[in-house]
């Protein structure tokens, strides 16, 4: 695997073998630089990844140690949705060998489950496409600048408005929170606009795919053979540490870090590392003992102003195949939890040729979960399920709990972008990859970890070897010259703005 490196190409430390640091180390390889990268974990791909050995826990909500995933399958921590504004995604895709026709099932549209009469399954509905209200709504968000939203949540700024009659609040969770894993209490007016900046270009199409196999098999295990053919294509080394747990981070003298592990054997390693991509998660960062480091830049201090929730998601296994489910994504209508479902078993090869159903579900809003353990998260969890899917009911059988207490998403909450960091950070050799490094994809997505691996990359390019040409980062999907040229109007005439931007958006509205 290696060879002699180039002299002018200092190693980089990656820390972190998440999708952040993955796509980091990729693009480093290519430009001649030897790569080391240190996961925590068994298995790379963070929380874009797969576990191909969890708990298990059968019908009756008990751990079980002689239940098995089927062969080759692993589970993801929950169903990802691939939105059509992933311009960088879909680029890495094609890199690393991703058929689109076939690797990829193309979502149109979402379906409402309400719950059941009687301890009878109602049946799916398609959601109805957004009101009047919630597309005013939407479309005076797209208009507004920076300063406007801010420092206001979505809530605080659609009650702003009167764009619904009294006691009658809009939601925009049908259309986008869902896939934000928080309330939309909490949610940044500011995030949700630059997500319906991207997303309002694609109106009229198919806006999801999904996968049709884990993240393990058609993301991050070729993602990472496609670093080590990169990295041999280069003639420098890459090396992969898993079960590295980073301890603390000490500033070196001029440039660089000296980094304190714990291998998997629990041996304390120090290492000396003049180049260092830091793709650890804020409360990784916020956690270890970092008390040099933020001496000498007080700035890393900001990184406790962000705030961090659970990604919660629960694997269904039934005994047998449930009738009548849609081959789309399903929201369980009045979940406090914003429950919704995916039938894994109608895209996966893997799993259409067992002949049962398996469910992946996920919650919005993981809140009321803390503190609970796996058996009380599964009781809340099946509970709200078999509310809603009561023949499912005495059909399971066994449970993959995903509860990722220990791997929280970054939360897009009011004035965050102001703490968030650069990709360069203020100290030499030092750079910030992840998806709450400012980027602009914004929002919390492997979109914004992709993103955000490519600018710390290219900051490192920038600084090690400027001749060098610059990484390829493919642009954001762009808002249409009309909807920009209401953008500048809306300062001058509001009222135009928004007459004008609501007219282009109903035209554009897909059939349903």
């Amino acid at each position: 695997m290696t060879s002699s490196n180039p002299p002018s190409r200092p190693p980089v430390t990656v820390l972190g073998g998440g999708l952040a640091g993955m796509v980091a180390a990729l693009e480093l390889v290519k430009l001649g630089f030897p790569v080391q990268l240190h996961e925590a974990l068994g298995r790379l791909g963070g929380k874009a990844g797969s576990d191909s050995d969890p708990p298990l826990y059968n019908a009756s909500l008990d751990p079980d140690p002689n239940l098995s995933l089927p062969q080759g399958v692993a589970s993801d921590h929950g169903y990802h949705v691939f939105p059509a504004w992933y311009t960088t995604m879909r680029r890495l895709w094609l890199e690393i060998g991703f058929d689109p026709e076939h690797d990829v099932y193309p979502g149109r549209i979402y379906y409402n489950l309400p719950p059941a009469l009687q301890g009878v399954r109602q049946p799916h509905v398609p959601k109805p496409p957004p009101s009047i209200h919630q597309l005013a709504a939407i479309c005076e968000l797209i208009l507004q600048t920076d300063d406007e939203v801010d420092d206001l949540t979505l809530q605080a700024f659609l009650r702003s408005r009167d764009y619904a009659p009294q006691g009658q609040p809009i939601s925009l969770n049908d259309f986008i929170l869902n896939a934000l894993t928080i309330g939309d209490r909490d949610v940044s007016a500011r995030a949700v606009r630059n997500v319906f900046r991207q997303w309002l270009p694609v109106f009229a199409e198919s806006n999801w795919d999904a996968l049709r196999g884990s993240l393990a098999e058609k993301l991050i295990d070729p993602l990472e053979r496609r670093i080590a053919a990169a990295a041999r294509e280069a003639g420098v080394s890459f090396e992969v540490f898993r079960g590295h747990r980073v301890l603390a981070l000490e500033p070196l003298p001029n440039h660089g870090l000296t980094v304190h592990i714990s291998d998997r054997h629990g041996r304390q390693l120090t290492k000396q590392a003049p180049q260092v991509v830091l793709a650890l998660p804020p409360e990784v960062l916020r956690r270890m003992d970092s008390t040099a480091l933020f001496k000498r830049d007080a700035g890393l201090s900001e990184l406790f102003y962000l705030r961090s929730n659970p990604f919660s998601a629960l694997d269904v296994f039934c005994t047998t195949r449930l009738p009548n489910l849609p081959v789309e994504h399903f929201t369980l209508i009045g979940s406090p939890h914003g429950i919704t479902g995916f039938d894994i078993s109608r895209q996966w090869p893997r799993l259409e040729v067992l002949g049962r159903t398996v469910l992946q579900f996920v919650a919005a809003d993981c809140r009321g979960f803390g503190g609970l353990d796996n058996r009380g998260f599964l009781e809340v969890m099946s509970r709200e399920i078999f509310r809603h899917l009561p023949d499912l009911e005495g059909n399971v059988a066994f449970y993959v709990p995903h509860r990722n207490s220990d791997a929280p998403l970054f939360v897009n909450d009011v004035g965050t972008w102001a703490h968030r960091p650069e990709p360069a950070s203020r100290l030499p050799g030092v750079y910030f990859a992840g998806d709450y490094v400012r980027n602009a994809t914004d929002v919390t997505s492997m979109e914004g970890a992709v993103r955000s691996g490519l600018l710390a990359a290219e900051a490192l390019r920038a600084a090690c070897v400027p001749y060098e040409r610059p990484v390829a980062i493919v642009d954001e999907v762009r808002l249409p010259e009309d909807i920009e040229e209401l953008i500048e109007l809306w300062p001058r005439d509001p009222m135009a703005a928004r007459l004008k931007c609501l007219a282009w958006v109903r035209s554009f509205m897909p059939e349903r």
